[in-house]
């Protein structure tokens, strides 16, 4: 809640965007249970690399591709086990879905609630005591 107010004070914070991803190892289930699949998630800081960059380097790189950091866990499947589990970290690709702009307000909504969301796209995995693990589409 703070980082989104000091986004209205400070607009270079714009550039940088939190993201969340979630592909459980079994299947997707309804209701969904997030708090029993911490291995499932990954969080990410996407940097929007387009309006960081030099004017004279802008126009090479794509619009909406953007950089992106994640951290997840691995070997902690329940709540209910206290074992802080083992760090991964991720490096890869991210989408940003607001350049492209909705002219309704119920598409611009949608955009901005799915923009949290970060789509599998290319990364390599970092974990300790393992190589890295480079994957075409990163689902965890």
């Amino acid at each position: 809640m703070l980082y989104g107010m000091l986004q209205n004070d400070v607009p270079f914070l714009n550039n940088f965007r939190f993201k969340w991803s979630y592909v459980p190892y079994e299947s997707y289930k309804f209701p969904p249970r997030f708090t029993e699949h911490y291995d499932a998630h990954t969080y990410w800081l996407a940097v929007n690399v387009n309006n960081l960059l030099p004017a004279s380097l802008e126009p090479y790189w794509p619009d909406p591709l953007q950089l992106a950091v994640g951290w997840s866990v691995r070997d902690h499947f329940t709540p209910w086990h206290f074992a802080l589990g083992k760090p991964e970290f991720v490096v890869g690709l991210d989408l940003d879905l607001g350049v492209w702009p909705f002219r309704q307000r119920e598409l611009h909504l949608a955009e901005r609630i799915v923009n949290h969301y970060h789509f599998p796209m290319p990364a390599v995995k970092f974990s300790e005591h393992r190589p890295p693990d480079w994957r075409v589409l990163y689902q965890q």
